[in-house]
């Protein structure tokens, strides 16, 4: 596996180890490690998805790993708004948001697609949704495991889910 970090040596980082914003399934990201992404800036895109930014985008990531990434308001791991990625045999592991949502990912107006996805000790040391936050979102996942992921706010340790739905059809 190949390592993507956002560590640049001297104390810089960088707010997006990748960003798959503008994309559909036929961009693919197999066997890769994302790493040391921090979106702790000053503007607005800066403050969500340290490892992973996905805008309007939907990439396929399988074989992946994202861990020890951090962000300040939302997606740690991976954020995602107004996207559709769709993820397969992908691991999150220890990334943190500092005041917000969703430690491993934070969906919003999104609808992600997880098969073989484990979520391990992901947090958000305020907020909800130390693994998974949904807002206005209906995920699929399938064989999704959630171990030791934490939310110090007191709202889903695992997952939280603001406003989402269920059911029916959904454009993909």
């Amino acid at each position: 596996i190949v390592t993507l970090s956002g560590d640049l040596g001297n104390d810089l980082h960088v707010y997006h180890v990748v960003t798959g914003s503008g994309t559909d399934h036929t961009a693919v990201l197999d066997g890769f490690t994302i790493t040391g992404g921090q979106a702790i800036g000053s503007g607005v895109d800066e403050y969500y998805g340290g490892g992973v930014f996905n805008l309007f985008g939907s990439p396929l990531l399988q074989n992946v790993i994202v861990s020890s990434n951090s962000a300040t308001t939302g997606g740690g791991g991976m954020y995602n708004n107004h996207s559709n990625p769709r993820l397969i045999h992908v691991v999150f592991n220890g990334n943190t948001v500092t005041a917000g949502f969703g430690g491993g990912m934070q969906n919003h107006y999104s609808d992600p697609d997880l098969f073989n996805v484990t979520f391990s000790g992901n947090s958000v040391l305020d907020g909800g949704g130390g693994a998974m936050y949904n807002d206005q979102c209906s995920p699929t996942l399938m064989n999704v495991t959630f171990v030791n992921n934490s939310a110090t706010g007191g709202n889903g340790g695992a997952m939280y889910n603001d406003g989402s739905y269920g059911g029916g059809s959904r454009p993909r």
